[in-house]
Parts: structure tokens; sequence; C-alpha cells
């Protein structure tokens, strides 16, 4: 079989028209062999290649009793661009809310096929799509007519992932080596290695950076040992503390969410609206923007964590609101601070578009890890590697404040529980 130069997941509910989607790339699908069976087709698309169509069963396909849901859940995290097919009679659902969050955070390009029938109105749903800022396709799948349209969009979505900068560009040296420091344990959905640290070690192998991942206890042990010790470290957020004390300084560490944050053009803006808590007093107004409509657990950092925080760092309340989806900064102006999501559900173009909304207001604005980590006083170490490389001036960081991580779950709590 020749050699695929790109991995294409098509995703959607049963019948959604996943099949007639592989059909119109100029594969065959053939009939499923059995409930939750994933079916592999490779197909030539012109301007792109040979690429390799993965067709997993519905990820609401309760017939694979589990055991397929879960390889459907893999395929996503190894695609390089997910289909996600939405048919418009069945239209939007709490499923495809889940399905275009699970893709998004493991970090795929999306684009979005509408099924729809000939003639059939798909405005509202269409309305409804452009608050994620992906590219969106309306074409009726049971025809082949929309085909070139179809293709068009993949290509171009190639051309704009491919222009993505890497996320070690200017911080590594071919022939140097990064390590990436994860917890020992994760939610089941994501596994102790996600799709974060894949996206990174695939920039690194790309650039000639030996790359190593690690579990906390291996990371201590390995760097106790004194050997082949390197260049920069790269640790999840839920053990920067540990790793950063181990390191003591030795070389630079930062997080995974800082180089995404620095991929997207992001960084810059955020920490200097994170130096804005340094300005917030009691009675001061906060917005939580919320760039996609899922539904919102009560414990969620955006509606607990970071409140409260906020609320010990003024030593008094605070007015809060939140905002959410294609409203998410309609208005901001006599708000004190906006601290935004990580919008994993957005691509970068249209989570900067927060950034220009914020700057035309006057208004500083962060994001949620950022946040944290100016609160906890480890902002200027996690901000180190790009200090040194110029690309910022060291924040300024009140360590008289600071919350100290030791004293972080007592605060992160919903008000009255």
């Amino acid at each position: 079989m020749a050699e695929c130069n790109l991995t294409i997941g098509v995703f959607g509910r049963r019948r959604a028209g996943k099949s007639c989607l592989v059909r119109c790339l100029g594969g065959k699908a053939a009939p499923p062999a059995g409930p939750g069976v994933t079916e592999e087709v490779c197909v030539d698309l012109p301007g792109i290649g040979r690429a390799c169509v993965v067709l997993p069963a519905g990820l609401d396909d309760e017939r694979a009793l589990g055991v397929d849901a879960d390889r459907a859940s893999e395929i996503v995290e190894r695609v390089d661009i997910a289909l996600v097919v939405i048919d418009a009679a069945l239209g939007w659902s709490d499923y495809e809310r889940f399905l275009l969050s699970r893709v998004r955070f493991a970090g795929d390009s999306v684009i979005v096929l509408v099924n729809r029938a000939a003639g059939q109105n798909v405005s509202p749903l269409l309305k409804k799509l452009e608050s994620f800022g992906m590219p969106v396709v309306e074409a009726d799948l049971s025809s082949e007519a929309d085909a070139g349209r179809i293709i068009a969009a993949v290509r171009e979505e190639v051309h704009r992932r491919d222009g993505d900068p890497n996320l070690l560009e200017g911080l590594l040296g071919k022939g140097e080596s990064v390590w990436v420091v994860v917890p020992v344990s994760r939610p089941s959905y994501v596994g102790p290695v996600g799709p974060p640290e894949e996206r990174l070690a695939r920039d690194a192998v790309r650039s000639g950076i030996s790359v190593c991942v690690l579990k906390e206890a291996e990371f201590l042990e390995r760097w106790a040992s004194g050997q082949g010790r390197p260049r920069l470290v790269v640790s999840d957020a839920a053990v920067f503390g540990a790793v950063e004390q181990a390191v003591n300084g030795a070389v630079p560490v930062t997080t995974l969410s800082l180089l995404i944050a620095r991929q997207r053009g992001e960084l810059v803006a955020f920490v200097r609206g994170a130096q804005a808590i340094s300005r917030l007093s009691p009675g001061g107004r906060v917005l939580i923007a919320e760039s996609c409509d899922l539904h919102v657990q009560p414990d969620d950092a955006g509606r607990a964590e970071i409140p409260n925080l906020l609320r010990r760092w003024v030593g008094g309340d605070l007015e809060f609101a939140t905002s959410s989806g294609a409203n998410l900064l309609e208005s901001i102006s006599g708000y004190d601070l906006v601290v935004r999501c990580g919008a994993c559900m957005q691509d970068r173009e249209h989570a900067q578009e927060s950034l220009r909304i914020a700057a035309s207001q006057n208004v500083p604005i962060t994001n949620y890890g950022i946040a944290l980590a100016y609160m906890h006083g480890v902002l200027g170490a996690m901000v180190r590697p790009f200090v040194e490389a110029g690309e910022m001036a060291a924040p300024e960081v009140d360590l008289s404040r600071a919350i100290p991580l030791a004293l972080h779950d007592e605060y992160c709590s919903p008000p009255g529980m």
C-alpha cells in the first residue's frame, strides 16, 4: 500500500452520512462488518496526495459495548484532520457539543460538514456553528456534486495547518533536548500522555530536537541522577510546583498551555493582562469568558476556582459575570478584567479576536492558566524561556500576595460547598 501523506478522521452520529462523505472523497466505504467496526480507506485527493480516511463507529454507538468506542476516541487523537458530519435533519445537540470539544482538545484541525437534503434550510444551524470559528461546508452528501467543494476545504485546511508555527520554534535548536513531564494519573478520557504532549513530540521530531516524556516520579529520579539533562523542561501544570522545585533554576521550565498560547500569538497579551490582577480591589468587575457553550459544571475552574482565588487575592468580594459562545465579548466596557478560557474550540484567528476586542476597549485580558500562575506566584518562572529568547519582558509578580500552591485546593470549591 502506498504511503499516505495525511490521515483524515470522519466522525459523527450514526446514519449522519459518514459513508456518503467517504464516497465523495473518492473512497469506497464497505458495509459495516459489525457494530462499532472501524473502516480505513485510501484515497487520492487533488492537491494533497494520498490520504488515509478513517471511519470509526459513531461515538454514540452504544452497541460497541465500550470496546470500539474507546478505539474511536483513540482515533480522534491520531488523525491530522477531523471531518465532523452533522445531519441537518437531526440538528444540533449535546452530542455535537461533546464531539467538537473532544476533537478540538486533541489539537486536530476540524472541518464541519452539514449534510442537508436538496433545498433544505440550514441557516439556523450554520449560524450556530459560526461561533466556533471552524470551516463549515454544507452539502448533500447523497450526491457527489459537491465533492469538489469538500476536497477544496480539506486542501485549504491542510495548507493552514502546515503554516502554524512549531511549538518549540525559537526556543531550542537541532540536537538539543526537551523533557515533558506528565502527572502519574489523569482523567480516564485523557490517558497518561494526552494529545498536547503528542503534538509537542511531533513538533520536536520535525525540528531534530530530542524529546522524552516522563511521568512525575520518573522525572524526579532521572533529574536527581544528573545525567543527560535537557535544555528545556515542559511540565503539566498539575505538577509544575514539584518540577520547578527539583530543577531549582538549572534550566528553564514552562507548561504546554503557555507554549500553545505563544503559538497562537496570545501569550504576551495574557501575561500583561494577568498583571492587572494586582490592581483589582473589592467591588471590582470581572468577566469570565467561556468560548463555547458546552454545559458548564458548578465546580468548573471559571465558576469556582478562579473566582474564589481572586476573592482571596483582593481580600473581599468581586462582581463576576460570565459570557459564552457567539456573545463571548460583545460588550466588555466597564470591566476591570476579562479571564478567558483556553478557547480550545476555536482556531487561532478566531481566538485572537477576543484580544482585539479587549484592546479596542482598553480592558486587560488573560486566560485561566496564566491567571492561576500569577496568583500562585509562579508566572515568572513559567515564562522564563520566552524572556530568555527575547520575546517578552519579565512580568512583575507580587510574591508578597501570592497564594501558595499548597493552599490551592481549599479555594477551589464553589461558594457554599
